[in-house]
């Protein structure tokens, strides 16, 4: 039996084409995806890098805030205070007494009793 080798070298270079081929297409596709990795990896760190500044520059607004509004508070009280002093100290130039400060409560005195025998 002679077989025919005629056939099988011409099917052996369409095979190797298509093997060829599927490879380049497989290369193509992995270097895209791997692009497309890593495209979607910097923008994230991009995104995560906007979002932090954002997040840090409230944190410092609402610091400034509280601390603008800690100071106008605590200058409302000083004011009210040196007005009160005032007030009390016209009372007492008309003549009033003015009111003395409490006093502080003393400490209880324990007395010991002695031992009877």
């Amino acid at each position: 039996m002679a077989r025919r080798n005629t056939t099988r070298g011409l099917d052996s270079g369409t095979t190797q084409q298509v093997i060829s081929t599927a490879v380049g297409a497989v290369e193509v596709l992995t270097v895209g995806v791997v692009h497309l990795a890593e495209r979607t990896l910097v923008e994230a760190v991009h995104v995560a890098e906007d979002v932090s500044n954002e997040l840090g520059s409230t944190i410092v607004r609402a610091a400034r805030g509280s601390i603008k509004a800690a100071s106008d508070i605590g200058g409302d009280i000083a004011q009210l205070g040196r007005n009160v002093s005032r007030s009390l100290v016209r009372r007492s130039d008309r003549g009033r007494p003015a009111r003395k400060p409490l006093a502080k409560a003393g400490g209880q005195k324990r007395h010991r009793r002695a031992k009877t025998a």
